[in-house]
């Protein structure tokens, strides 16, 4: 009977040891950042209003996102704005994320815009505050975009005829990025 109490109590200290060593573990990993690493092709929808909620416009955008492991990196792409008018312009951005213990993503993004086509063709703008919310996949190879809350965005045009005119917008996304592994 000794013999069997004893080794219970030596199995529930080795248990209490392993999972304080386990739990401090995941306490000192904080977000998993290092989850997020390489470069993924993206494909986004974001639909917009003006600040007076009297524009509705959509823009699709498709470009490389470059994650480097510890909540930074870049996305060069595209954008193209099918409502009120089209208008093309390629997108430089810097990026800010977050990759949470359950697989949540939160992204930010500040961008530099050159406009390629449409009646701003080679005027330049830029656009920030473009947070975008989502969902890493298990292996990590699949990013969901699925971002239902207003997010307030700054645009500002820094060159041509409305140089110096700022606006602000509101706008949600969706779409996915997958890793070009």
């Amino acid at each position: 009977m000794r013999h069997g109490m004893r080794r219970s109590i030596k199995n529930i200290v080795l248990a209490v040891i392993t999972f304080s060593m386990w739990g401090g573990a995941i306490a000192e990993a904080g977000p998993l950042d290092a989850s997020l690493r390489g470069d993924y092709s993206m494909t986004a929808t974001r639909t917009c209003n003006d600040a007076a909620q009297t524009i509705l416009f959509t823009i699709v955008v498709r470009g490389t996102s470059t994650f480097d492991g510890s909540g930074g990196g870049s996305f060069n792409g595209q954008s193209l704005a099918i409502t009120p008018q089209t208008a093309q312009a390629n997108q430089s951005c810097t990026v800010i994320y977050t990759v949470n213990a359950d697989g949540t993503f939160t992204q930010q993004m500040n961008c530099n815009l050159t406009f390629s086509a449409g009646p701003d063709a080679g005027n330049t703008a830029t656009l920030n505050g473009i947070q975008i919310q989502g969902q890493l996949s298990l292996d990590g190879t699949v990013i969901l975009l699925s971002d239902t809350a207003i997010n307030v965005e700054t645009f500002t045009w820094t060159s041509g005829p409305n140089n110096g005119i700022v606006s602000t917008r509101e706008c949600n996304t969706s779409g996915s990025a997958t890793s070009r592994r």
